[in-house]
């Protein structure tokens, strides 16, 4: 599950880096495993079904010989009885064999629930106080023993009392352990030594009679986390969450967390449906409702992690607020397999010709002949269990290849599917495919199919039986339901029909024992087999909703995948013409609206804007995750669009919003195509991470936000491409770090062209140029130093900055620090 689990979540980075193929072959790897292992449980079933099938005709076999070596004789009145009653109890001999198999089932899964009730918990040892501290601490995350903390980064020995209604900041270089003290407090950390005190909790109810003032519930606490989530719901709904609706706190909420701008510019306002994911929303206005969220909550404490970091300058009511805070089948199985074939049926003109031949058969004859035809009802039935066995093996057989053809056209479809369709669509929908649709197609829908058809055949041979005793069984035949009706009439028609064949045998005087016998056996296999097949029919209908499910998204609509091909070379130089370019998910409502400018080769050009003003939109036109809807982006002369996709992305660089890495280590995270040697890696991430085998587990969970950013930049820095696009790709880190980044980005890059999106503008205030968006448009362009003096919006938001006087010297105005 988890090889799937990845990639669904990372699909972005793997488009960007064009890693679809790899990712199909890791899954398809894991794939055949499964399915190897698969046929190996299939032999061991077809061995049991074999046992199954052969024992009922080796008890009759063997019942009906005893009887006739003792007796010297067997009657037609002994022959069916015993085998009527044997093929009853076929149907609990069938259940053995089922029932081992739930049983070794059932184990496995107990072992699995076991192992992770097992696994390490989270130590709730904090202590009560008056207020969030912790006095000589040593946190870690959770951990079965001691040595494994050990092994781990720990923060050690912390004093710290923090001040309980004020604003308290915990600062440190990336990787220093900010985040894991604040998973401490918040209880997802555990405390290997010294104490972790916390005020207490009281208990409390949502009542929708709260007033204002009851509204903070002392000692309780939220948190905001660097990992953004976001509910499949409006705008409200994420905010309000299940709480009762304070129309002014709500208010105070949206103006606090500089909301109300994004609000007028989405189509509903706060009814907005954010989509799953909050896919609808621009980074930064993910991390404000998630910041909302915890302030519209009734907790006292509110724990933030680094969330400054992903609103830019106009997001300024957020730093004054955080100042002033403190207001299915036995049945399936029980097929009969003997066929009483040990009479032979001739059919004449003559009714009482027939009558001779029941006669001659009647089994009161000599030992040697009873020994023929016993014989013979066991070599007729051992032909049909190894058919039974045949048919059954290549059903299951078929199935493999089925599930195998289906699994590699849906893994196709799903990593190449089109960006609109991946963000409209929650994972969990297509965990549910691979998960319980492939399941039903690998193990039940073969069972299902394979007694079906049995059941099919059984049934035919029953009526094609009788009909030969008697061609007026057609018509009570006839009475048998083919159509799935309420279940109370279906499984009432066939006793009827069955007792309407007995009527008929006691009332027609030309049947003998021995017919009647042979009749009355086919009668009581007749009804259950009707019910069998109706109800495995029904099942089987029903089960075909799973391979539905899964060839709707197989032949759905995948992104374009033809085009041009480029010279190795290209880009050469790296340069970048946009013309009248406007792009969306639907062309009624583009997202960028008329874009045109120039970049030469080697520029560095950043990107500034307030939040939703479609900056990250930019980035995914370059990688083609929004297509045109009009004019052109020409990169070297050559239009984006005409060049065949996979080729295209592998020629650029990008450093994603939200970095995304893959369990694994570190050198399968930096170079995850295998292109480079152990050296090249080890320049670039030897400083930060140390060893090329650290572990990274899966979604880079155990690195920080700083530190997978840094990854993500290692890896750009790797690829060495002519156009490299930064998407807030030092938000996680400190001004120190970031400076040291911006100065190897200097060193690195300068033989490429550089579109940097960054909302700390200190970043790129040294920049070649300065590209101001505003919902989709431009506004400014042109360098810092000329922006400055125009003074517009870029200008208007230096100056609401806190890095102001720093970029008025670097860029050497001066005249915005007079302002």
């Amino acid at each position: 599950m988890c090889v799937i689990k990845e990639p669904l979540q990372g699909i972005r980075q793997i488009k960007f880096v064009t890693s679809e193929a790899q990712w199909l072959e890791r899954i398809g790897d894991r794939r055949a495993e499964e399915l190897r292992h698969l046929f190996r449980s299939f032999i061991l079933r077809t061995t049991l079904v074999a046992i199954w099938a052969l024992g009922p005709v080796m008890i009759s076999a063997v019942a009906l010989s005893v009887h006739t070596i003792l007796t010297g004789r067997l009657s037609a009145s002994v022959a069916f009885t015993s085998l009527a009653a044997l093929s009853q109890m076929e149907s609990a001999l069938a259940i053995i064999p089922m029932l081992v198999v739930h049983m070794l089932e059932d184990a496995v899964s107990a072992t699995r629930i076991e192992c992770y009730l097992d696994s390490a918990e989270i130590a709730n040892n904090a202590e009560h106080g008056d207020t969030v501290s912790m006095v000589n601490a040593s946190v870690s995350r959770p951990s079965h023993s001691t040595a494994q903390i050990r092994s781990t980064f720990v923060p050690r020995s912390a004093d710290i009392v923090f001040t309980s209604g004020k604003l308290n900041v915990i600062s440190g270089v990336s990787g220093s352990g900010k985040s894991l003290l604040l998973a401490a407090i918040v209880g997802e950390g555990e405390t290997v030594s010294g104490a972790m005190r916390l005020p207490k909790s009281m208990k409390y109810k949502d009542d929708l009679r709260l007033i204002s003032k009851d509204w903070i519930v002392p000692g309780s606490i939220a948190f905001v986390a660097q990992f953004r989530w976001i509910e499949n719901d409006s705008v409200r709904g994420n905010i309000v969450f299940g709480l009762p609706f304070d129309l002014d706190r709500y208010t105070k909420v949206l103006h606090a967390c500089a909301l109300n701008h994004d609000l007028h510019v989405l189509p509903d306002g706060d009814l907005t449906d954010v989509g799953f994911g909050g896919v609808n929303l621009s980074g930064g206005q993910k991390w404000r409702v998630s910041f909302a969220l915890a302030m519209y909550s009734r907790a006292e404490i509110l724990v933030l992690d680094d969330i400054l970091s992903a609103v830019n300058v106009h997001s300024w009511w957020i730093n004054i607020w955080t100042r002033t805070y403190a207001d299915n089948s036995a049945l399936a199985r029980a097929t009969t397999l003997h066929k009483e074939s040990t009479l032979r049926i001739f059919l004449t003109d003559n009714q009482q010709m027939m009558n001779s031949h029941y006669s001659y058969q009647s089994m009161d004859q000599g030992v040697d002949t009873l020994y023929y035809y016993i014989g013979v009802y066991l070599g007729l039935s051992l032909i049909l269990c190894l058919l039974f066995v045949v048919k059954y093996f290549s059903v299951l057989g078929a199935s493999i290849r089925a599930s195998r053809v289906l699994f590699e056209r849906f893994s196709s479809a799903v990593l190449h599917a089109p960006g609109k369709w991946l963000d409209a669509t929650p994972p969990g929908r297509i965990y549910n495919r691979y998960t319980a649709d492939f399941g039903a197609i690998d193990e039940s829908m073969a069972d299902g199919l394979g007694f079906l058809i049995d059941q099919i055949l059984q049934l035919n041979a029953i009526a094609v039986a009788a009909v030969i005793v008697s061609p007026m069984m057609i018509v009570i035949l006839n009475c048998t339901p083919f159509s799935l009706r309420s279940d109370r009439e279906m499984l009432r028609e066939p006793t009827v029909s069955a007792s309407l064949v007995a009527a008929l045998t006691v009332w027609r005087p030309e049947f003998d024992a021995s017919l009647a016998g042979f009749v009355l056996s086919f009668a009581l296999q007749y009804t259950t087999a009707v019910k069998k097949t109706i109800c495995q029919y029904s099942s089987t209908q029903m089960g075909m909703n799973s391979t539905e499910r899964i060839l709707e998204y197989s032949y759905m609509e995948t992104q374009i995948r033809s085009g041009q091909e480029v010279t190795n070379s290209w880009p050469a130089e790296g340069e970048i013409h946009v013309e009248g370019f406007s792009a969306g998910y639907e062309a009624e409502r583009p997202i960028l609206s008329s874009l045109s400018f120039h970049v030469a080769p080697k520029m560095r050009i950043g990107v500034v804007g307030r939040t939703g003003a479609s900056k990250s939109s930019l980035a995914l036109s370059l990688f083609r995750f929004l297509e045109a809807v009009e004019g052109s982006i020409m990169i070297d002369g050559i239009d984006i669009s005409t060049v065949w996709l996979q080729d295209f992305r592998s020629r650029l660089a990008i450093i994603p919003q939200d970095p995304v890495l893959f369990a694994g280590t570190l050198r399968s995270n930096l170079d995850p195509l295998e292109n480079f040697r152990d050296e090249e890696l080890n320049n670039v991430a030897h400083e930060t991470f140390g060893s090329l085998s650290f572990p990274i587990s899966g979604g880079g969970y155990n690195l920080s936000q700083g530190q997978r950013q840094l990854l993500c930049l290692a890896r750009a820095l790797l690829s060495r491409r002519k156009i490299v696009v930064m998407d807030e790709a030092t938000s996680g880190v400190d001004r120190v770090t970031d400076e040291l980044i911006q100065h190897s980005i200097r060193r690195r890059f300068k033989d490429s062209t550089l579109l940097v999106i960054v909302r700390r503008l200190s970043t790129v205030a040294e920049f070649d140029a300065i590209l101001v968006l505003d919902n989709g448009k431009i506004v400014e362009y042109d360098k810092p130093n000329l922006l400055m003096e125009k003074r517009g919006t870029y200008w208007e938001m230096i100056q609401q900055s806190s890095e102001r006087v720093w970029i008025d010297e670097t860029v050497g105005s001066g005249q915005g620090s007079s302002q």
